[in-house]
Parts: structure tokens; sequence; C-alpha cells
């Protein structure tokens, strides 16, 4: 767990019970999911998971409903990829290449 990570926690645990959003995980359907990262960029709420050499990213499209839209689905070629973050001003997530040690930045999609 990385520092973004314990501050989310610490800020959930002071909110009321009945503001918190329940969501379906959008992969929760895909197999071998072995990165994940949920986050807030340019104002959206954003899922992004890596499996089987596939990294998807959906923005929450409705916050009354769980409606996840699916904004890219990209095709890694090579190595291990780990998602670090998403920007919170661009659309950008940050990626990490373990194989190559360097950090991959993806553009994502308007909400």
């Amino acid at each position: 767990m990385d520092l973004s990570d314990e501050l989310l926690l610490e800020i959930l645990r002071f909110l009321p019970r009945k503001s918190l959003l329940r969501f379906r995980d959008p992969a929760s359907q895909e197999d071998s999911v072995y990165s994940s990262r949920l986050g807030i960029s340019r104002g959206c709420l954003r899922y992004a998971s890596i499996s089987k050499k596939v990294l998807r990213v959906w923005a929450l499209g409705n916050y009354d409903s769980d409606s996840w839209v699916l904004k890219r689905n990209v095709t890694l070629e090579d190595g291990e990829v780990w998602i670090k973050a998403f920007h919170l001003d661009l659309d950008v997530i940050f990626l990490e290449l373990i194989t190559r040690e360097t950090l991959l930045i993806v553009s994502s999609d308007d909400c």
C-alpha cells in the first residue's frame, strides 16, 4: 500500500456511511487482473486494470448508478506493467514497466 492509498483510507474512515459510493468492479469479469487502480482524474472517478497484457481504463459514467464507460483498451507489447497513478489534472495514467525500469505515460480520454 502506498502513501496515496493510506491517505484515502484515512479519509474514508471519517466519512458518514451514507456518503460512501458503492459500485460494481468493471473488471470483475476479466481473468488474471494483476494490476488495478481506482483514482480521480480531471474530476472523474477512473478505474484501470491490466490483464493478459491489455490495459483497460473506465470512467464512472453516472454517479447515481454503477455504470462504467470503457475509455481505453490498449494492448501492451512486452514486459510486466503496473499501474502507478492517475494524474489529477491531465488525461494521463502513469505506468511502471518493470523489465526496463522506465515510467510509461498513457493518455486517457475525457469523461
